[in-house]
């Protein structure tokens, strides 16, 4: 159990630790950023569709 050993197994274990943390979001941008793309287009989607349908609730029964 030398103390250098000690020392360098728990620097890994943070450099890992580190790695996960900022390999994860780095991992998951593409998928968040087509998420809110995703929602942004159903948005605008749904609001044409609005617009569009008001055109037959004009007119009178």
């Amino acid at each position: 159990t030398n103390p250098l050993g000690n020392k360098l197994v728990g620097c890994l274990g943070m450099v890992i630790v580190l790695g996960i943390c900022f390999a994860f979001p780095i991992l998951f941008l593409p998928y968040i950023g087509y998420l809110i793309y995703y929602f942004m287009a159903v948005k605008k989607n749904v609001a044409l569709i609005k617009a569009n349908s008001h055109i037959p609730d004009v007119e009178p029964w």
